[in-house]
């Protein structure tokens, strides 16, 4: 795995954005988070409800 920079994150996320509309798989674990990368999708997002969920804990964040 490469790591990349944060500056590079940045420049191929608005790359992403200019192609075409970009849609975000939001995965939740790191089966979900494998299953899109096989599936070619090219940004993944995530929340903390749903991390904290498949872990079996409460979102903190959620009122």
């Amino acid at each position: 795995m490469t790591k990349i920079s944060l500056v590079e994150k940045i420049q191929v996320l608005s790359q992403l954005h200019e192609e075409r509309d970009l849609i975000l798989a939001n995965s939740w674990d790191v089966m979900s988070t494998r299953l899109a990368k096989q599936c070619g999708v090219k940004a993944i997002a995530t929340t903390s409800a749903g991390i904290s969920w498949s872990l079996g804990y409460p979102d903190k964040l959620v009122s």
